[in-house]
């Protein structure tokens, strides 16, 4: 498919998580061009813990979860010639507080040190849409979630199930995972991801005003029950920047391909009746908003200019 000419050059892709890059810019992920993707939340913590999510994926403990996650995210841009970073942050569920100051210094200083190597790169950034569902329970214990999604692998359980779980990566065999059932299937519609709103809200505070090139991108599949646009108006209404809007066909059997990486990710993620690893989850379009802050300097004297014009 082609890519829209200010999608092309030095791109930095800021991936909340593991899986964000992949599920919403197959566009850029695609292209045969070189590109960064810097990933926030990639530690794991001090000591193992127990979270719903991670219970829902089907991992004993969050030591589990980050290293088969780490490998998944291995086999799924396996072949791009893209430079993959991990900031080395805690994801929101393993955070017994808030974020420090500390975590937005070091996100902010890492995107300015590569720009600065990148003169005239474009960020790009979750829109972080969605709505806010109650949470899923899981109905069985972890032990048993972790054993049975691993036994439909034709793994054993438990940490050495990890080893198993890496050669079937690279063999291509993880990703056969079978539907969600009623059981453990995600609710009707995405809630807003904390670490999405925070990455997203971080990076603009921190750019805009700036002379540098930066945007979003729609986050699959939080865009299933809170179109993009949306956020996108209150931030031009916030922040008073120029928007240029983009939605690019995708070819979506390469894209539910490459999700179908993240095998561990597709059922607690599927909001509807087909699975983001199958063509007809993922939606045809992926958008992109590409901020120009600043041409508001430009304009005549008192004359305001914060829309947004849909191209293709």
């Amino acid at each position: 498919m082609p890519i829209p000419t200010p999608l092309n050059g030095a791109v930095l892709v800021v991936s909340p998580h593991l899986d964000d890059a992949v599920l919403s810019c197959e566009t850029l992920i695609g292209r045969e061009a070189p590109l960064d993707v810097l990933t926030v939340c990639t530690a794991r913590p001090a000591q193992p813990m127990v979270t719903e999510w991670d219970t829902l994926s089907g991992f004993q403990d969050s030591d589990e979860a980050m290293e088969v996650r780490l490998a998944e995210d291995d086999a799924a841009l396996a072949g791009t010639p893209h430079r993959r970073h991990h900031l080395g942050l805690l994801d929101q569920q393993y955070l017994t507080a808030g974020r420090t100051p500390e975590d937005a210094a070091t996100l902010t200083a890492w995107v300015d040190a590569w720009l600065r190597e990148h003169e005239g790169g474009l960020v790009l950034l979750p829109t972080a849409t969605g709505v806010l569902p109650d949470p899923p329970m899981p109905r069985r214990p972890l032990g048993v979630r972790a054993a049975r999604r691993l036994a439909r692998l034709g793994l054993r359980a438990g940490r050495s199930g990890i080893r198993l779980v890496r050669e079937a990566l690279s063999r291509g065999e993880a990703g056969a995972m079978p539907p969600a059932t009623g059981e453990h299937a995600a609710p009707v519609g995405a809630g807003v991801n904390p670490d999405h709103r925070w990455v997203r809200d971080t990076l603009t505070d921190h750019l805009t005003d700036r002379l540098t090139r930066f945007g979003y991108y729609e986050d699959v599949p939080y865009g299933s029950a809170r179109p993009g646009q949306d956020e996108m108006d209150g931030l031009v209404a916030r922040h008073g920047f120029h928007v240029e809007a983009y939605a690019v066909p995708v070819d979506r059997v390469v894209k539910a391909r490459r999700i179908g990486r993240y095998a561990t990710q597709v059922a607690p993620l599927r909001f509807g009746p087909h699975g983001l690893d199958e063509p007809e989850g993922l939606p045809e379009l992926e958008r992109y908003w590409l901020t120009r802050p600043w041409e508001d300097a430009l304009e005549i004297p008192g004359q305001l200019h914060h829309g947004h014009h849909p191209r293709s």
